[in-house]
C-alpha cells in the first residue's frame, strides 16, 4: 500500500491511544500503511520486558507488556536488526533468574546474557530516552558474571533515567557498590529492595570525594534504616517528598531521627500478627514503641495504608489516623489498599471488609470525625469481585454518607508517570 496517512496525525494519535492496551490491535495498525508504522511502534516498544524465566500464564491485561522466554529472543533480534526501535523505549524491565541455566547460543542465536549486553550497548550508543528501569534479580545468591554486572551497570547510567526499581536479594556489598557507583545523576524516584549476601554486612560505603550525593524525591524500601546503611553513601533522602515503607519500630525511629518536613506522600504497609507474619521489631529492653505522629509532617497531602482486612492492622490504622483527629487542610487524600493474607496467592483478590467488626466501626467513626474534607480511596484491582467493594460501602457508612469514599484502579504501564514506579510494597 502506498505511503498515505489515511488520517491526520491528531486523529491517528487518538485511535492508537484507544488501542494502546491491545498489542495485537497495534500490530495490525502498523501494517495498514507505512505512515502508521512509526507512530504505532512508539506504543509497541514504549514498555519492554525481558525475562529468562520459563513462560507463565498471563492475564489478558498483562499480556501486552510482559515478554517471557523465549519471546525475549525475538525482541532482542528485532532490536539488533532495527536499532532505531530503541528510540521508542521509555520503560525497560529486566527479570533475571540466576538459577536458570543460560541457553548455549546455537549458530546465529544468542544467549540471555548476550541479549542484555547487546541491549545495554544499544541504549548507550543511540542515547535511548529510557526514563524508568526495573531490575528484578531472583535467586541472587548465585554467581553473577562480570558481563551481567557490566551490562546492568550501563543501564543504570542512562543519562535520562529518572526512576529505578531495584530488587536483588543476597547481592554482595562490593557488587552493589559497583552497580551504583556511576548511576545516572537525574534519578529522583527509587524503589529499593535488597539484602546483603552471606557473610556481608549492611554498612555505609565511603563516598568518593569527587562525587556528590543524588537527591531523591521519592523512595520505596522495606526499611529506611537498612537503606540508609546500604545506600546512604550514594543518595541523599533527607528531602524526600514521597516515602513508601513497612510500618515497624525501625521506621518510626528513622522518621523521628530524620526531619522529613518536605514529605507530601506517606505510604505504609501495616503488618498483620494474625497472619503469623511480622517484620523484626526492637529487642526487649529498648525504648517503648512509638506510633508515627502525622502531625510532625506538616506538608502531608496523601496518606496510603496497605493492610489485610482483619482486626489487628485495622487497629494500627486507627492509631495512626488518630494523630489526625483535626487534620489541617493540607491533607487531601487517604488511600487504603487491602491485600490478601500471606498464605494466599500474591494476586488473590482482597477479602471483603467485615462490617460487624468493632474495629471497622471504630475506623468509620475516626474518619467521620475529620473536620476538614478528606477523600478516602480504596485501591481495588479491576478484577476484584463486586462484593468486596460493597463490603467497604457497608462497613464505612458514615464516611460514605459524606461522599468521601471512592474506588481507585491501577493504571496500565503505558499511562504511568516515572514517579509512579514508587508505589505500595
Amino acid at each position: 500500500m502506498e505511503n498515505h496517512p489515511l488520517l491526520i496525525p491528531e486523529l491517528l494519535e487518538l485511535v492508537l491511544w484507544e488501542l494502546h492496551t491491545s498489542r495485537q490491535d497495534l500490530i495490525r495498525c502498523s501494517l495498514v500503511t507505512r505512515a502508521w508504522t512509526f507512530p504505532t511502534q512508539a506504543y509497541l516498544f514504549r514498555s519492554l520486558h525481558l525475562s529468562n524465566r520459563h513462560p507463565i500464564e498471563l492475564s489478558p491485561a498483562a499480556a501486552n507488556t510482559r515478554l517471557p522466554s523465549p519471546e525475549w529472543k525475538l525482541l532482542a533480534s528485532a532490536l539488533n536488526s532495527s536499532p532505531h526501535l530503541i528510540l521508542h523505549v521509555r520503560r525497560l524491565r529486566i527479570t533475571l533468574d540466576l538459577l536458570q541455566p543460560d541457553e548455549q547460543p546455537e549458530t546465529g542465536g544468542i544467549s540471555f546474557e548476550d541479549a542484555i549486553e547487546s541491549l545495554s550497548n544499544n541504549v548507550d550508543a543511540h542515547n535511548a530516552p529510557v526514563e524508568a528501569l526495573v531490575l528484578n534479580i531472583a535467586n541472587g545468591a548465585g554467581n553473577v558474571s562480570p558481563r551481567y554486572l557490566a551490562a546492568l551497570r550501563g543501564l543504570l547510567s542512562v543519562p535520562r533515567l529518572q526512576a529505578v526499581t531495584f530488587s536483588w536479594g543476597h547481592l554482595q556489598a562490593d557488587n552493589l557498590a559497583t552497580l551504583w557507583e556511576n548511576c545516572a545523576a537525574d534519578i529522583r524516584h527509587l524503589e529499593f529492595i535488597y539484602s546483603p549476601g552471606r557473610g556481608s554486612n549492611l554498612r555505609a560505603a565511603p563516598a568518593p570525594e569527587d562525587r556528590d550525593q543524588i537527591t531523591l524525591e521519592s523512595l520505596s524500601t522495606p526499611r529506611l534504616d537498612e537503606f540508609s546503611s546500604a545506600m546512604g553513601w550514594r543518595f541523599d533522602f533527607s528531602k524526600l517528598k514521597t516515602i513508601s515503607t513497612f510500618y515497624t519500630d525501625f521506621t518510626t525511629q528513622q522518621l523521628y531521627a530524620t526531619s522529613f518536613t518536605a514529605v507530601r506522600e506517606l505510604r505504609l504497609r501495616l503488618p498483620s500478627p494474625a497472619s503469623g507474619f511480622m517484620l523484626p521489631t526492637e529487642t526487649s529492653g529498648s525504648r517503648e514503641s512509638r506510633t508515627v505522629d502525622l502531625a510532625a509532617l506538616p506538608n502531608l497531602t496523601f496518606l496510603g495504608l496497605s493492610f489485610t482486612a482483619v482486626a489487628e492492622p485495622i487497629q494500627t490504622a486507627i492509631k495512626i489516623l488518630s494523630t489526625l483527629a483535626n487534620p489541617s487542610r493540607v491533607l487531601k487524600t487517604i488511600q487504603f489498599t487491602p491485600r490478601p493474607q500471606v498464605w494466599e496467592p500474591a494476586h488473590s483478590p482482597p477479602r471483603p471488609l467485615n462490617p460487624n467488626l468493632a474495629e471497622v466501626r471504630a475506623l468509620d467513626d475516626c474518619l467521620a470525625a475529620f473536620l476538614a474534607p478528606v477523600e478516602l480511596w480504596v485501591f481495588l484491582p479491576p478484577s476484584t469481585p463486586p462484593n468486596v467493594w460493597r463490603s467497604w460501602l457497608r462497613g464505612l457508612p458514615k464516611t460514605h454518607a459524606r461522599s468521601m469514599l471512592c474506588r481507585a484502579h491501577k493504571r496500565c504501564d503505558c499511562c504511568r508517570r516515572p514517579s509512579d514506579i514508587v508505589g505500595q510494597l
